[in-house]
């Protein structure tokens, strides 16, 4: 029974979500009905995957005149909740280390040990859940890749006062409809303004098929642009299981592709993850009680790493801001 109205709320929310070929109202009234009948479905897809375990494979590509090798990772995501964490394996390229990042609004933390040896040792202890947070989901993007937009959910960045919905029209794509929900960003920065579109299906309760965004700045001679193209394979209780993932930038009107990283899914385990392994313990690491204080060298060190994380970090948050537009108001 319960399933039945599953089915049933699916195709409700398909038949009325919009008229193909829907554009703006003055008014704004595309966009607050779109979300209107979006929000909930995208509820329903974070909450599901807030709750998972999923092993995948990703390949990281350079673009083709870059003179960098392939680097190729296993990665292991894990969440309950606001309990999440990562953990990276190097397989070809890149650095030899095992890496793990936690987000614990208790305790965050870094790690990391040789891939040839079995202690780690800890690189970061903070409170910071919401730095750590973004990191784990929009770093590496295919945790988030149903619903999530950079660094916030497709949600949140559609929320936002100054990005317009355009238009919803519905699509054909390899036999699946599709819907297109075409935007403009009227803030990015430095006066530019950022366009787009996204693929949702209906198929899979509304998740994130594909996207294309970018900026035209009058200050750069070239549009940068980001895309995105998500597989799915099978379901449960309504919501795709996430199979494949493929996210890369293109460059100019000849759509040169800068960097691609592709994630294969090997393994998904659904529901909440044990609240003992978002802990040091879980790793091998004795953590003093709160209140203890490290030695002056140990601090040191800790801090100088934080600071280098942060100023990568914003690198990143303003690279994709020109690119994606701002999430928060």
């Amino acid at each position: 029974m319960q399933r039945h109205i599953k089915v049933m709320f699916m195709v409700a929310l398909a038949a009325s979500l919009w008229t193909a070929g829907s554009a703006a109202g003055k008014d704004g009234s595309l966009k607050r009905d779109f979300l209107a009948k979006y929000e909930p479905a995208a509820r329903r897809l974070e909450e599901f995957y807030r709750n998972i375990r999923i092993v995948a494979a990703v390949e990281i590509q350079p673009p083709l005149s870059a003179k960098e090798a392939v680097v190729a990772k296993k990665l292991d995501f894990r969440a309950n909740g606001q309990l999440l964490r990562l953990d990276s394996f190097p397989v070809s390229g890149g650095n030899n280390y095992v890496e793990v990042i936690v987000a614990n609004p208790a305790r965050c933390f870094r790690a990391s040990r040789p891939s040839d040896k079995p202690l780690f040792s800890l690189n970061s202890l903070d409170k910071r859940y919401e730095d750590r947070s973004q990191l784990i989901r929009f770093a590496h993007r295919f945790s988030t890749a149903p619903y999530g937009w950079s660094f916030c959910s497709l949600s949140d960045f559609l929320r936002r006062p100054k990005v317009e919905i355009t238009r919803v029209e519905e699509r054909t794509q390899d036999g699946e409809t599709l819907t297109r929900v075409t935007f403009v960003n009227h803030e990015i920065i430095a006066g530019a303004k950022g366009t787009g579109w996204v693929d949702l299906s209906s198929k899979y309760a509304w998740a994130i098929r594909g996207y294309s965004s970018g900026a035209e700045d009058p200050n750069l001679p070239n549009r940068e642009e980001a895309r995105a193209r998500i597989e799915y394979s099978g379901e449960r209780d309504g919501i795709p299981l996430l199979a494949r993932a493929e996210y890369w930038n293109e460059l100019g009107p000849t759509h040169e592709m800068g960097h691609k990283w592709t994630y294969t899914v090997d393994e998904i385990t659904v529901g909440p993850i044990p609240e003992r392994e978002f802990t040091p313990a879980a790793i091998g690491i004795d953590i003093p009680e709160i209140g203890a204080r490290p030695g002056f060298h140990r601090f040191l060190l800790l801090g100088i790493v934080g600071l280098l994380l942060v100023l990568i970090a914003v690198f990143i948050v303003r690279r994709r801001t020109r690119i994606f537009g701002k999430c928060s108001p």
